[in-house]
């Protein structure tokens, strides 16, 4: 029994912390649950011999932190199997499949028209393309900073030296767009980075950045930029989306001025309101008129299967939908 005032009102605020946490818990699962309602889990073959040899992946640094994941839980299921990887890079990635120096080539964005002509010329077709996830683009800047949110016109004409997307004039100032005040700082993925070329198109509308106010442009994770913009109280970057860091914030993005804007959440990513919404890709180096050898078609299959999507869940990303997991099923059964 409580026999004092005190403990009677530590013990009711312990019982309210802990009914906290237990709700949130709860709602993070069953929130878990809707995200993967739909989608079917992996059936391991039988015959674990029959799937055999060797997954080398290299490419993209976002889609790479899923990949870890699914090599490894992969191989737990058929241990005689061999994996590599290697995460610098989207360009990277396809190069070293173009050489045969890879099985799989991961991308944060599509592969590029160009890549595709080269491929044709190297290997005589073009790779076959897989979506394993979908993904948004966040915009961060510092916590301390009164920007709420942005448009892509104006985004434009913070990142480049063209402003393609018609804006006026330069944006080198954070008093230019509202109460805060202070040069812009950038801090911008390497380039071969697929999130800085997905920018480039999709932001810049295949604009040239600008050099001005760049403090680096060297970075290979969304991780590494986020870290830098929450020292930098006038710092600005750009990469997925779900990082965590009480220092930061993704702005919420307009398409035009004017317009409705959106943060990167599930809902707005799912309907397609927010305006940076992507894939991530994985490209196979298979012949058109072959089937797809097992351990390829196997591994995608375990990718594209609830126990994959639930991967990319715990990793802050967003799952493909059952319809568009079937859509994929469908490339690796050739139909």
């Amino acid at each position: 029994m409580l026999n004092a005032k005190g403990d009677l009102h530590v013990s009711m605020r312990n019982i309210l912390h802990h009914t906290l946490i237990l709700s949130l818990v709860c709602s993070t699962l069953w929130g878990q649950r809707d995200e993967l309602q739909g989608i079917i889990p992996y059936t391991p073959q039988e015959e674990k011999s029959s799937v055999y040899g060797a997954l080398s992946c290299r490419g993209s640094t976002n889609v790479g932190q899923f990949l870890k994941v699914w090599l490894s839980d992969f191989q737990k299921i058929y241990p005689h199997i061999q994996t590599h990887s290697d995460f610098t890079g989207s360009s990277r990635g396809l190069k070293a499949l173009m050489h045969e120096e890879a099985n799989i080539g991961a991308t944060s964005r599509p592969i590029r028209n160009s890549e595709i002509q080269i491929f044709k010329e190297m290997r005589g077709y073009a790779p076959t393309e897989i979506k394993v996830s979908l993904d948004a683009l966040a915009i961060y800047v510092n916590r301390l900073n009164k920007i709420e949110s942005i448009s892509l016109e104006e985004l434009d004409a913070i990142f480049s030296r063209t402003r393609n997307r018609g804006y006026p004039h330069a944006i080198t100032n954070w008093s230019m767009l509202g109460d805060s005040n202070g040069t812009i700082n950038m801090y911008l993925f390497n380039k071969q980075s697929g999130t800085r070329y997905y920018f480039q198109h999709q932001v810049l509308w295949r604009g040239v950045y600008t050099r001005d106010n760049i403090v680096s442009d060297q970075y290979t994770t969304t991780q590494e930029i986020v870290d830098q913009v929450s020292q930098d109280k006038n710092g600005i970057g750009f990469g997925s989306a779900g990082i965590n860091n009480f220092k930061v914030k993704p702005l919420a993005i307009a398409k035009r001025a004017h317009y409705p804007t959106y943060t990167p959440t599930a809902p707005s990513i799912r309907s397609g309101n927010y305006p940076l919404t992507r894939y991530f890709y994985l490209y196979l180096d298979v012949p058109p008129d072959k089937p797809i050898p097992t351990i390829l078609y196997e591994f995608c299959k375990f990718v594209l299967s609830q126990d994959g999507q639930k991967v990319v869940l715990r990793n802050r990303g967003f799952p493909l939908s059952p319809q568009q997991i079937g859509t994929e099923l469908a490339k690796l059964r050739r139909e």
